[in-house]
């Protein structure tokens, strides 16, 4: 269980996006914005659908790679547990 939580919770944290959009829409100066906000930015406000979607995918890459290493790090901890 505490393996699926944390992949869990590095995914949610790197994509929030809802509540920066329904909130602050990434004012004030910008300070509140994500990954996920500047992909969507990039990609529908400034109309670089190309750019928008290479970082959907190096962020993409990013979470897969970092939920893969907890995973492997964190099952061995589990296993050993019991």
């Amino acid at each position: 269980m505490l393996t699926v939580n944390v992949v869990l919770a590095v995914k949610s944290g790197l994509t929030v996006f809802d509540y920066i959009v329904a909130m602050t829409n990434g004012g004030p100066s910008n300070s509140t914005e994500s990954l996920g906000f500047l992909i969507y930015q990039h990609g529908m406000n400034e109309m670089k659908f190309g750019y928008g979607t290479a970082e959907a995918i190096f962020v993409f890459l990013i979470i897969a790679v970092i939920s893969y290493i907890q995973i492997r790090l964190l099952s061995r901890k589990e296993v050993g547990q019991q």
